[in-house]
């Protein structure tokens, strides 16, 4: 009886450790303010990007269901208030977990300063955390999973420039 509870509390423990790395960097940033109720986190799911995808013009050469195609989920966490602190706070934690995530530097190596972060499994993108500079005028950091590309980051950043 001794072994088995001792292996149920192990199997418990990896449990419970491996639903914590497969947390997001969103979920674990929203989780380190849950007392702060001004910052606010919205998540598109697979299905809202396949509707807005539809929604799209089916006829255009860079349509929006090219552009994400393997992008998983976006949350979007967002404040208006303190966004100076909540931005060193992003940048901090993501510095924090160099292990897990890395700036990002293309093959061409452009440098994009603190603003992108990437999560690598196996040598592929799983994740990029776009942490808005401080021109921006209120926090936001994008947050997205799934098979991220480089071609779909430059598209990102072309996107911004316009």
């Amino acid at each position: 009886m001794k072994r088995l509870l001792t292996f149920f509390s192990a199997a418990v423990l990896a449990l419970c450790s491996w639903a914590q790395s497969a947390q997001d960097f969103a979920a674990r940033f929203m989780e380190s303010l849950s007392g702060n109720d001004d910052v606010k986190c919205v998540t598109v799911g697979p299905k809202m990007l396949n509707t807005l995808a539809d929604i799209d013009d089916a006829g255009s050469r860079n349509g929006l269901k090219e552009w994400t195609d393997g992008v998983k989920s976006i949350r979007i966490v967002t404040s208006q208030s303190d966004s100076d602190g909540l931005r060193k706070d992003a940048v901090a934690m993501l510095k924090a977990n160099r292990k897990r995530y890395s700036p990002y530097r293309p093959k061409d190596n452009a440098d994009y300063g603190d603003c992108l972060w990437v999560r690598k499994v196996k040598g592929k993108t799983v994740e990029l955390v776009y942490v808005a500079p401080h021109s921006e005028k209120g926090f936001m950091v994008m947050d997205f999973t799934g098979r991220i590309s480089d071609g779909f980051v430059e598209n990102l950043m072309m996107s911004g420039e316009e």
